[in-house]
């Protein structure tokens, strides 16, 4: 083709150089238009592979829009977990043992908190007592009481005052624990001389910094059946 345009370019010159030009052009795109016929004339399968290839890539070759290739949606944790809850066999052991031994730990920590509270009350240890409580609920005794900071004070320094007659615990049931810092149980007294100690239901909230179970809200519960009996 350059032989070609350089005849052409000797034989122009009495013409003015942007006819000279224009026809250059032009023969330019006829020999690249004659060149692309014959490729399709050797190869006549090359459009056919790159509709296929644009088709795989999600790409329509009639209007060069893009078609973006579907995926699966992704399943949130939540949707996961849920999976996991509705079939057990999905959750390793190795995670249904250390939840398994964490809901122990705590159960016992639960226990622990009880006795102690009981402990504390029959020796009239004021002070240990409300050790368990937690600042909350201290707050809410305080104010029940109708104390200030300073009388409140000279109350926990004052002569133990022990239950009568004394607490024994009969049974601690219904042990919940709501991970991680929350947990409930119902405890059952003894029976005992006199009208008896109402069942309690007992909120717990976990002390990261002491590693206690602090105890949240005690409240009475409906009459049980060994009660109603005594």
């Amino acid at each position: 083709m350059v032989p070609a345009l350089l005849q052409v370019t000797e034989s122009a010159d009495g013409y003015d150089s942007v006819t000279v030009a224009l026809f250059a052009l032009f023969v330019v795109m006829l020999a690249t238009t004659a060149g692309l016929l014959l490729r399709d004339m050797l190869q006549p399968g090359t459009h056919a592979i790159q509709d296929d290839l644009a088709g795989r890539a999600g790409i329509q070759t009639g209007d060069a829009s893009l078609h973006p290739i579907s995926h699966p949606p992704e399943r949130s944790p939540g949707s996961r977990q849920a999976a996991r809850q509705a079939d057990p066999a999905a959750v390793p052991a190795w995670y249904r043992q250390a939840v398994a031994g964490q809901s122990h730990g705590a159960a016992e920590g639960v226990r622990a908190t009880i006795e102690r509270m009981v402990d504390a009350a029959n020796r009239g240890d004021l002070r240990l007592g409300f050790s368990l409580y937690t600042p909350e609920l201290l707050g809410r005794h305080q104010q029940a009481l109708g104390l200030d900071a300073g009388e409140f004070e000279r109350l926990l320094r004052g002569e133990p005052r022990p239950a009568d007659p004394p607490m024994a615990i009969g049974d601690i049931a219904e042990i919940t624990i709501d991970p991680p810092h929350r947990a409930s149980a119902v405890v059952r007294y003894a029976p005992s001389e006199g009208e008896g100690r109402p069942d309690e239901r007992i909120d717990f909230v976990y002390d990261d910094r002491n590693l206690i179970w602090l105890i949240d809200d005690i409240a009475a519960t409906a009459p049980t059946r060994h009660q109603n009996d005594a």
